[in-house]
Formats: C-alpha cells, structure tokens, sequence
C-alpha cells in the first residue's frame, strides 16, 4: 500500500490492492497469483485514513456523510474515495455510481483553470486517470472487459506512467489469458440428432 499526502489543489492517491478472494471468488484468485486489480484512493479526503487501514466498513459510513466543505472543495477526490469504499463492502450499485461520478467530476475539471497551467495539467490529468482505472477494475468485474479496456486505454493516455495503471492493464490481460485456457478446455457438447 502506498500512502501519499495533498500536495496542490489535487488529492494525491494510495493504492489498494485488491483482494481478489475478496470480490471475485476464491478460486479466481489462486488463479490469479501476482497479478490483482488495484483500486486507488484518496489517503487524505473523506474516509481515506480508514481506506487506507483496511477499514473499509468505517470508510463507506464516513463517504456516506461527508463533512459540506468535502462536498464542494474536491467531488473528483470525494466520488472516487466513495467508488473504492463501496467496491470494497460489495455494495456494487453505490459503487458504480461513484466511479461514475469521478469521471463525470474529472471530465468536469480537465477545463478551466487546468488548461493554462502545465502543473496544474498534469495534476487534473493524474486524477483523471485514477477515475478511469478505477472504473475500468469495476467493469472487469461485471464481465465488462470492453469497457475495462476502454476505460484503461483512457487512463494510460492521461498518465501513462502511472504504476496502478500498468498493474490493472496486467491483471487484465493475465484473466483473458486464464480464461481463454478455460475456455479452450470446456468441451462442447454435440447438437443432438433429430
């Protein structure tokens, strides 16, 4: 887990690796080994001290309310502190949403101010980025891997060094190639005759 503080007008994120037993099935998992999505939040927005202790039960009560300031000071930050929380107590409908959100909030910002400093940039470009990675692990697991992809490629084109990034596109890559394999091993049943 990598925990990093504010440092400008955007949140800097924690990465969270996610228990793959934990969302989508213990077998999956051991299949997995090495290669897990990872979720990535806020350490110092709502509910981040708790996300990133594992806290997750805590961190989706503190989302739920967020304090009128957290409302307004950074939705982007907020939205996907909301998308990690919920992902990570399986109330997938709320996390959806959120994810949704802050990429709606992320769209939202890229304009402005954004545009006419190269820092500042950047920094709407990294917050971008973890939006659409984080959405892209969410469609990975409703079986959405088109949009998982999708959402992906757009994360590596805002922040193509971004390690998250690197190790959802892996562990995408490492599933279809497990399931290929299952699905190369599953025989076919013949039509039967009339």
């Amino acid at each position: 887990m990598f925990m990093h503080r504010n440092r400008g007008r955007y949140a800097q994120a924690v990465s969270l690796g996610i228990l793959t037993a934990t969302l989508a099935g213990a077998a999956q998992a051991a299949e997995a080994g090495a290669d897990t999505f990872v979720l990535v939040a806020y350490s110092n927005r709502t509910g981040g001290e708790n996300l990133s202790t594992g806290d997750f039960g805590h961190a989706a009560q503190a989302v739920y309310a967020p304090s009128p300031t957290e409302l307004t000071s950074d939705p982007q930050a907020l939205a996907t502190n909301r998308c990690v929380a919920y992902a990570m107590t399986g109330q997938m409908d709320k996390a959806h949403a959120a994810c949704d959100a802050a990429v709606h909030a992320a769209r939202a910002s890229d304009g402005a101010a954004a545009l006419w400093n190269p820092k500042s940039r950047h920094e709407s470009d990294a917050a971008s980025a973890v939006a659409y990675s984080n959405r892209a692990v969410l469609h990975w697991l409703d079986a959405d891997v088109p949009a998982a992809q999708a959402d992906l490629a757009r994360a590596r084109a805002l922040d193509p060094q971004a390690h998250f990034i690197a190790a959802n596109l892996t562990a995408l890559k490492a599933r279809q190639v497990a399931q290929n394999r299952i699905d190369a091993k599953v025989p076919v049943a013949p039509l039967a005759q009339q």
